[in-house]
This record gives C-alpha cells, structure tokens and sequence, in this order.
C-alpha cells in the first residue's frame, strides 16, 4: 500500500483535462498490471472520461470512486459542517437558512442580506477561482481502495468477471458523469444490478457511514457485515438528497461508504476537511479495514 499511497501523493490534483488524461494513463498502467482488460467510457458533457474493468454484462458488484477533484470551499463552510454535519442536519439547517433568509427579505434587514451576500460572494470565489491541490481524502482514498481490491480480485480468476471496478470522472460537477454513465450503460443494455457500491472520503473518520436515497437492500447487508467484524457503522438514508455517484442509481438501491466524525450538534456525521488545502491525510488503517470487508463481501454475493 505504502508505494501506491506514494504515487498517488503526486497526482492529487486532478482538475482539468491535461491532469486528468495523466491520471487516466496511471490507472490503465495499474488495471494492466493488475491483468484486467479496460474500457474508457466517454461522454461529450463536460468531456467525461470513466475508466472501467472489463466485467460480465451482469457483474453481481460494481464498484465506483471518482477521480476528479474539486475546488475549495471557505473554512466557515467546513465550521458549520463541524456543527451540523453532512449528513441528515444538512437538511435543518438549510431549511434554518433558507427560512431566516426570508424573513430577511421581508422585514428588508441591510445587514442580514449583505451578510448572506459576503457569504454567497466567498463561496462563488472559492469555488470558481481556487483549485484544491490536496485531494488525499476526498477522493485519493476512494481511489485506492478500488486499486487495492481490484488487485485482491484479480489473483481469484473466477471473482475477476463477476466484479466491475468503475474510476468515475466529474462527480464534482454535481454527479453529472454518473448520470451519463448510467445513460451509456442503459443505451448499450448493460445489466448494473441492484449492487452498486461508491467509495468516496474514506481516509479520514472515525465512523462508517453507509447512505442512500430512499430504500436500500444493499445498505443493510453491508451494515451487517461491517457490525459483524466489529465496526462503528450506521446506515443513513438521505432521501432526495445526492451526496456521491450512488445517486444517480438510486433506483437500485445503490449507496455510497464514507467515512466520518460526529458533528458537534448529535445525530449528524461529518468529513473532516473537504474541499480544503488541508485534505493531506489517509488513514491507512481506515483503508486495510475496507479493502479486508469489501473483499469478504464479494466473495459472499459471488
């Protein structure tokens, strides 16, 4: 892992095109050492490029993690988060936002408005102008564990084909290259299942986090398996709300694995320096544990 850890240390930034077409060539490099034969599944919106295992047309478990990075966010972003969480308090305090906002209109409070115009002003300029260099969490380790499961699975020749390890593209462009893999893969009548796994900012946290939109077979099956070899692990459903690649298959029971700390206010979790110059750190024991569970799990749907 060490060595892995250390080539990906030099390629966290993976923003634009040239970034990403070199980091498209280290993962095929991986993938062919590994013995597994490639496809890159493009798409002309916003230049999507996936990079994917070749697979049975019916894999009993795909598994996503994505490679592009983002910008940053300001660190008042990454202070509330601290408070509320990504999670299901996410959802309060945009409705405590949205509500305060309003009432701030109509009593045409200055000083409210100005306040929510710095706010908006900072995020656009982060967002916009300041490209993140430090991508090690989010989502260098997501990447890894695919990197390192993909190798376990290729030394067992008859999980190899029953396995489909998808390196996804634009995720941070609010999940628009999930939504155009799904459409290729309905175009060419691929059979996804009902096993959709995304590993995304698993480097850093104390807590499995298992979320997923609505209703989840899946999610329950790998609670068990998490509580059973003795992990924190809860499984969050967070209804229409998108948080990863999962998403956009949310109709199959898809979800995403995070790995988070309790917020301050109780029942929220959080990732610890998301979109930040300060995302410098994987957990490699957070990684051994998952690439150890995920590889007893496919060994059991297989």
């Amino acid at each position: 892992m060490d060595e892995l850890v250390e080539l990906l240390k030099k390629q966290q930034k993976r923003f634009n095109k040239k970034e990403k077409d070199a980091f498209i060539k280290f993962l095929i490099s991986q993938l062919i050492s590994s013995g597994y034969d490639y496809e890159i599944i493009e798409s002309n919106f916003f230049g999507t490029k996936h990079v994917a295992t070749k697979s049975d047309n019916n894999p009993s478990v795909i598994f996503l993690a994505h490679y592009d990075t983002a910008t940053t966010l300001p660190i008042w972003v990454e202070w509330l988060l601290r408070v509320f969480g990504h999670t299901r308090n996410l959802l309060t305090l945009s409705s405590i936002v949205l509500i305060f906002h309003l009432i701030s209109l109509t009593n045409n409070a200055l000083i409210i408005n100005l306040f929510y115009a710095i706010a908006a002003g900072s995020i656009l300029i982060s967002m916009i102008m300041i490209v993140n260099k430090n991508t090690m969490n989010d989502n260098t380790s997501g990447v890894l564990v695919l990197l390192l499961l993909l190798n376990r699975i290729a030394k067992q020749e008859d999980l190899k084909k029953k396995v489909k390890f998808v390196f996804t593209d634009n995720e941070e462009k609010f999940l628009a290259g999930s939504f155009q893999l799904k459409r290729k893969w309905n175009q060419r009548g691929f059979n996804y299942g009902n096993r959709i796994i995304s590993v995304d900012s698993v480097g850093s946290g104390d807590n499995i986090i298992i979320s997923y939109n609505f209703i989840s077979k899946l999610s329950n099956e790998l609670k068990t398996l998490f509580s059973r070899i003795g992990y924190k692990v809860k499984n969050i459903n967070m209804f229409f709300m998108p948080f990863s690649d999962a998403y956009s298959f949310w109709r199959t029971g898809a979800v995403n694995i995070n790995m988070m700390y309790q917020s301050i206010l109780p029942g929220g979790y959080y990732i610890k320096n998301i979109h930040s110059k300060r995302d410098k750190v994987i957990n490699k024991e957070n990684i051994s544990m998952l690439v150890d569970a995920l590889e007893e799990y496919v060994k059991t749907v297989c």
